[in-house]
């Protein structure tokens, strides 16, 4: 391969919109509440197991919520996901009171304007969709895609 062709190649793979280069990616975040530098006791190392058997149950019911193409109601704990248009508090605040109001239009608004949330008209409350690299991007072709700034990371 030329020189030319190199830059060409790698000035291409620059502009794929790949998530972790972007300002809305988001990694799950490892919960950790054991220290695993030190030893255990006999009732630690009994909840150490407990835990990781809750881990397991929880990545198992992610990656069913993954394959069947459910909505993630939850932040996901094992799955890279994009905060762009997740609501954030006060938006959801906002939506909520829309909700109580009866405003369907301005509802319908923040839909159409991406914010992506469930209702819950039985209880009143709106909720956060969480939307997950994976199915967003899976092609990277990411119409979302903003680059981190450099000076930023």
């Amino acid at each position: 391969m030329g020189l030319r062709s190199w830059l060409a190649l790698s000035t291409i793979a620059a502009m794929i919109p790949l998530c972790p280069k972007c300002r809305h990616y988001r990694a799950p975040s490892a919960i950790q509440p054991f220290d695993a530098t030190r030893g255990k006791s006999a009732g630690e190392a009994r909840a150490l197991g407990l835990w990781k058997d809750e881990l397991k149950k929880r990545q198992s019911e992610e990656d069913r919520r993954f394959v069947d193409g459910d909505d993630f109601h939850f932040e996901p704990e094992f799955y890279e996901w994009c905060v762009e248009n997740v609501p954030n508090d006060k938006q959801l605040a906002a939506l909520t009171e829309w909700l109580q109001q009866g405003n369907r239009a301005a509802l319908e608004e923040a839909w159409k304007a991406g914010l992506r949330f469930t209702i819950d008209g039985a209880r009143g409350k709106v909720s956060p969709v969480y939307e997950l690299c994976r199915r967003k991007n899976g092609k990277t072709d990411c119409r979302s895609f903003v680059a981190n700034d450099p000076e930023e990371t």
